[in-house]
């Protein structure tokens, strides 16, 4: 796949023969390097950092458009994953009935994405936009190293040190998952497999995957007979307003306050489940 340059540019389409489709470019306000973000006493300067695609229900775009109006969020950055596996798989998932729900939505957003909707948000609330292919590309921390504040929100990218140490406060994770037990990918839908209570967490990111103080938890019900995409949607309006406080507790205070996440005896690694798992979830009920 051809490199996204992490740097500001007019907002316009580039052809890319590996994608066969239009990449969306910078928009919104005028970015220039040394561009200075308003920043008032009581805010903390922030950047959202997602996925160009995700499975979730519109793409996710209940948190992201929806942080586009708020003080803290200065920017956003879109991780760049499109590419002709992705609608493949997901034409896959939803032709083989194994995930129909996943699949249609994977190919649902990478086409949305072209027009993305959560794009124009920002650049309707006057918010930078940026677009990277790798976080830990030099050029991407740079930018991350321009902010108070970094919020990573379903992306599959693991921070190296220097990302991580880029931001003046530090980064955030919203993990799918109750922590400290629940650490890995998707954990929600093993922990529904399994019985389990299900949520987020938001976290501070740390050099090991999923540990760094928890900074706050909350469980999503799950509802019988709701797709396993109609959870993640719920579970992404009920993660604005929690990270919508979380931003508020972060710039009064000035600092990333949190409990230890501890691991106990019920922690569990999760990965992403195979080919029996997926069939063993839906012959327990679950609609992928």
């Amino acid at each position: 796949m051809s490199n996204l340059s992490a740097k500001e540019v007019p907002h316009e389409s580039r052809f890319s023969p590996a994608l066969f489709l239009p990449i969306p470019r910078q928009g919104g306000i005028a970015c220039s390097p040394g561009h200075e973000f308003n920043r008032r006493p009581t805010h903390v300067k922030t950047l959202l950092v997602t996925s160009r695609v995700t499975f979730v229900p519109e793409n996710y775009g209940r948190l992201v458009a929806g942080l586009a109006n708020n003080p803290h969020v200065a920017a956003v950055l879109f991780l760049e994953n499109r590419g002709l596996l992705t609608p493949a798989m997901g034409a896959g998932l939803w032709l083989s009935r194994l995930a129909p729900g996943i699949g249609a939505e994977l190919v649902r957003n990478t086409l949305s994405s072209l027009h993305d909707p959560r794009e124009h948000a920002m650049r309707a609330a006057g918010k930078c936009v940026f677009h990277a292919s790798h976080i830990n590309a030099p050029e991407t921390i740079a930018i991350l190293a321009r902010f108070d504040l970094v919020i990573n929100a379903r992306t599959r990218f693991i921070y190296g040190g220097t990302a991580l140490a880029a931001p003046r406060i530090g980064c955030v994770n919203i993990h799918h998952g109750l922590l400290p037990d629940q650490r890995g990918l998707l954990c929600d839908l093993w922990a529904q497999a399994e019985g389990r209570p299900t949520g987020f967490t938001i976290h501070r990111m740390a050099a090991e995957l999923d540990a760094g103080e928890i900074i706050a938890r909350h469980e999503v019900e799950v509802v019988q007979g709701r797709r396993f995409v109609d959870h993640a949607l719920a579970s992404s309006i009920e993660e604005l307003s929690a990270i919508e406080q979380v931003l508020d507790r972060v710039g009064s205070a000035g600092r990333i306050e949190g409990i230890p996440n501890t691991k106990t005896p019920a922690t569990r690694y999760y990965r992403t489940p195979g080919l029996a798992e997926m069939v063993g979830f839906k012959k327990k009920g679950i609609q992928l």
